[in-house]
């Protein structure tokens, strides 16, 4: 099967890209990052970039309904990325678009060329990459073809698992009775522990690294998103907090950003929910079982 990566795209490339890499658990509100950071004039951002192929490959078996861009139309009728695939295969006829492969060399010249197709398409220097994983993370920093800026996002565990809980029970059709949940919420909790400390530890050295509470972030956006954009020698922009009127062309994510073609003005707002509504000794026992995490992030113990 023919590739889909252009030869031209790579060829005579002597500047690493810049990348945004948001890396943390999932129900960290790193939706809502990638949407301030893709806002910026200068910064282009795609969602869960990782899952590309699963919108484009022929191989994919996600369903056609499932392939939506954030702008509300299918990825075969959105405009915006019908371009990046011209870009990348002009042609246009059977193609490979595999950009997870195993391999190294071939990993980061794909996304090489996938991430060049979508910024000459969007006309920026700078891609975000919200796609969290580690794993994915780490092959960007072997790479000499990125120059990546890390954020890594990070939300009060016993929200982030609160939120896996009510999901849980959502998906079985008692939403009412997310109480009954509670090993999912605690396997949850062990993982948001153990995953963040990793982090923290193998990264903390690292010049490009930044550590983003949730909680700080949609306290003060304008502050936090300064920081960002100063690792990158670039200026906050006031139109960034009016995200929602940007045209956004996220794959994956949070259901939420499917909201961003309403043209309903959206708030960034703390969600508090699991303060009110977890069991005292659910929330107390989940101070012990994450004590560590909750410590190393400046978590309190008490109810705030």
């Amino acid at each position: 099967m023919p590739s889909i990566y252009s030869e031209e795209i790579f060829v005579g490339s002597d500047q690493p890209i810049k990348l945004i890499y948001i890396v943390g658990s999932g129900h960290s509100g790193s939706t809502l990052l990638d949407l301030l950071l893709g806002s910026h004039s200068c910064i282009e951002s795609d969602g869960e970039i990782f899952t590309f192929s699963e919108f484009f490959s022929s191989m994919s078996d996600r369903p056609v309904e499932r392939k939506l861009c954030t702008c509300g139309s299918n990825v075969e009728d959105c405009g915006y990325w019908q371009s990046v695939k011209k870009q990348l295969s002009p042609s246009d006829k059977s193609i490979d678009l595999e950009i997870n492969t195993k391999h190294q060399k071939d990993f980061e010249e794909r996304n090489f060329k996938l991430i060049s197709s979508i910024l000459e398409t969007s006309e920026k220097s700078v891609f975000c990459d919200s796609s969290k994983t580690f794993s994915r993370l780490k092959r960007f920093l072997k790479s000499t073809l990125f120059d990546v800026t890390i954020v890594h996002l990070v939300r009060d565990g016993r929200a982030v698992s609160f939120s896996k809980q009510k999901k849980a029970a959502r998906k079985t059709g008692e939403p009412e009775c997310w109480h009954k949940y509670q090993d999912v919420y605690f396997e949850k909790l062990r993982s948001w522990k153990e995953f963040n400390l990793k982090i923290h530890r193998r990264l903390k050295s690292n010049p490009g690294y930044l550590c983003l509470k949730y909680e700080d972030f949609v306290a003060n956006p304008r502050v936090k998103l300064t920081g960002i954009l100063a690792k990158l020698n670039l200026q906050f922009e006031e139109p960034q907090l009016d995200f929602w009127k940007v045209a956004h062309h996220n794959l994956s994510g949070n259901r939420w950003r499917k909201q961003m073609n309403s043209g309903t003005p959206q708030s960034i707002q703390r969600d508090t929910n699991y303060l009110t509504s977890m069991p005292q000794q659910q929330w107390w026992l989940s101070n012990l079982y994450a004590f560590s995490g909750l410590r190393k992030f400046g978590y309190s113990l008490i109810k705030e």
